[in-house]
């Protein structure tokens, strides 16, 4: 029996957890003082996509993101979502970052941290292939 860490899809069996950081442009208020309204935004988003959040930390001057997802979803792409998405509830819901980020262009930096957090042990492995001989 496979570890509950891992999901079971048609033709997968996976565990796909990554750690996602990115920054704003400048450092801004509203990630200070609309920190449930990015959390819940976060988790709409990650709910209407498919991804599971396993954590949150949202902080002045970045928002750190643990989360997982399937196989056939690249982490270039989530993160690419979840930036889009936010950046887009953030300029609506506060107007005057959108006066401000207008002159500047994207409201989140370029770049993002993405680490891979699963670690495949052995034992794992063995219990994988044995069940598959089983079949």
């Amino acid at each position: 029996m496979m570890s509950k860490n891992f999901h079971v899809a048609k033709d997968y069996i996976y565990s796909l957890r990554y750690h996602l950081v990115w920054r704003p442009r400048f450092n801004i208020d509203v990630l200070k003082n609309g920190k449930n309204i990015i959390e819940k935004t976060l988790k709409g988003v990650c709910r209407q996509y498919g991804y599971e959040v396993l954590y949150v930390d949202i902080k002045q001057d970045y928002i750190h993101l643990f989360l997982s997802t399937g196989p056939t979803v690249a982490p270039a792409d989530a993160v690419r979502v979840l930036k889009s998405v936010t950046a887009a509830f953030l300029l609506k819901y506060f107007p005057q970052l959108k006066v401000f980020y207008g002159l500047y262009g994207s409201l989140w930096e370029k770049d993002c941290l993405l680490s891979t957090t699963f670690q495949l042990e052995t034992e794992t492995i063995r219990k994988y292939t044995t069940q598959k001989k089983g079949r």
